[in-house]
C-alpha cells in the first residue's frame, strides 16, 4: 500500500510508482532502509542486497516528477522563488572547487556541456578557466533566465540539444544530478554515446550517503561511492578517481562525493557487491559523526556562507 502523501500546488499531481527493481544493478533483491518525514509527507527508501544501492520507492511517476521540476522544485529546495543571494554564494565557491579540481586532471577543453546548470556559475568558471564554448541543460525556467541575462546559452533538456544540432563535448559536468534521475545508467549511456567526445571527461557529484543526510522528495537514489562507481562501469565508463569532500560547507564532513570518469570498453570490473549490513552500519556511523562534529566543532563542521563571488 502507498502511504505517501504530497503537499504540493494543484498544478502538480502526485501520482505514484513502485519500483521493482533497482536502478543501478536491476536486482529485485531489496530491504527497507529508512524514511522521509516532512510536514506529513512520508517517502520510502529501500536498499537494493545485491550491489547496496539506495533507492526511492514509491516515488513520483515520470508525469508527476515533469510537473513537479517546472512547478514547486525551486520553492520548495530555495524557499523562494527567485535566486537567491545564499545559492549564489554557496554554487560560486561550489564552481570554484570544481573548477579547480578539473583543471588537475583536464588539461585543455573546447566545448563544455553542463547538466543541471542552475545559476550558470560553474559554466562561468569553466569558460574562464579554459577560454571554451560552454552549454547548459536546466529545467527550471528561473534559472535558465537568470543565466540568459548573464549570456549564457542554456537548454530545458537534452533533447533540445539535437534539435540545434550541437556538437559533442569534451567535458561535461552533472553536478548534483544523478540522484534525481529515474533510469541513471540510461542517461549516461545516452550521453556517453551521444554527447561526449570519445576521449572526452565526465565529471559528477552527487551527495554522500555516508555523510549527507540524502533522503530528500526529489533524490530518487542515495549513492555511496561503491554504488557511484557501480552506476559508472555500468554505463559504460572507467572511474578516474572518486574524492570525498565537504566543499563548500565542511570541513569535517564528507557531504560530497565528486567523480572524474572517461568513456572506456576496457572499464576493469566495478560489480562490487557491497553488503547491504555495511551499508546499514555504516550510514548509522556516518550519521553519528555527522551529529558529533556539529556539536563539538560547529565552526568547522559547517563553515559559513563565503562572500558573494560576481563573475564580471
Amino acid at each position: 500500500m502507498i502511504r505517501q502523501s504530497l503537499t504540493v500546488p494543484p498544478a502538480v499531481v502526485p501520482h505514484w510508482v513502485v519500483v521493482l527493481a533497482c536502478p543501478i544493478c536491476g536486482s529485485g533483491d531489496w530491504r527497507p532502509f529508512e524514511s522521509l518525514n516532512r510536514d506529513g509527507d512520508r517517502v520510502d527508501y529501500r536498499l537494493c542486497n545485491n550491489c547496496g544501492t539506495v533507492y526511492q520507492s514509491p516515488r513520483m511517476s515520470d508525469k508527476a516528477l515533469d510537473a513537479y521540476y517546472l512547478s514547486y522544485y525551486v520553492t520548495e529546495h530555495q524557499r523562494a522563488e527567485s535566486v537567491t543571494d545564499k545559492e549564489l554564494r554557496v554554487q560560486a565557491r561550489r564552481a570554484r572547487h570544481l573548477s579547480t579540481q578539473i583543471s588537475r586532471e583536464v588539461p585543455t577543453i573546447s566545448r563544455h556541456l553542463d547538466i543541471g546548470s542552475s545559476t550558470g556559475r560553474l559554466m562561468e568558471a569553466i569558460q574562464a578557466a579554459y577560454q571554451c564554448v560552454t552549454v547548459g541543460i536546466e529545467p527550471a525556467q528561473v534559472y535558465r533566465s537568470y543565466c540568459a541575462s548573464r549570456g549564457l546559452q542554456v537548454y530545458p533538456e537534452l533533447s533540445a540539444l539535437k534539435e540545434v544540432n550541437e556538437d559533442r563535448f569534451d567535458l561535461i559536468t552533472m553536478v548534483h544530478v544523478l540522484e534525481h534521475l529515474t533510469d541513471p545508467v540510461g542517461y549516461l549511456i545516452e550521453l556517453r554515446g551521444r554527447w561526449l567526445s570519445p576521449g572526452g571527461a565526465l565529471v559528477v557529484e552527487v551527495p554522500n550517503l555516508f555523510g549527507h543526510f540524502s533522503l530528500e522528495r526529489p533524490h530518487l537514489l542515495c549513492f555511496h561511492a561503491a554504488t557511484l562507481r557501480r552506476a559508472l562501469w555500468a554505463s559504460g565508463y572507467r572511474t578516474r578517481r572518486i574524492v570525498r569532500h565537504g566543499a563548500p560547507r565542511s570541513r569535517l564532513i564528507p557531504l560530497y562525493l565528486t567523480a572524474l570518469a572517461e568513456p572506456a570498453p576496457d572499464r576493469g570490473d566495478a560489480r562490487v557487491r557491497t553488503s547491504a549490513r555495511t551499508v546499514m552500519l555504516r550510514r548509522r556511523g556516518s550519521m553519528a559523526w555527522h551529529r558529533l562534529a556539529t556539536r563539538l566543532a560547529p565552526g568547522w563542521a559547517w563553515l559559513p556562507l563565503p562572500e558573494l563571488e560576481r563573475v564580471p
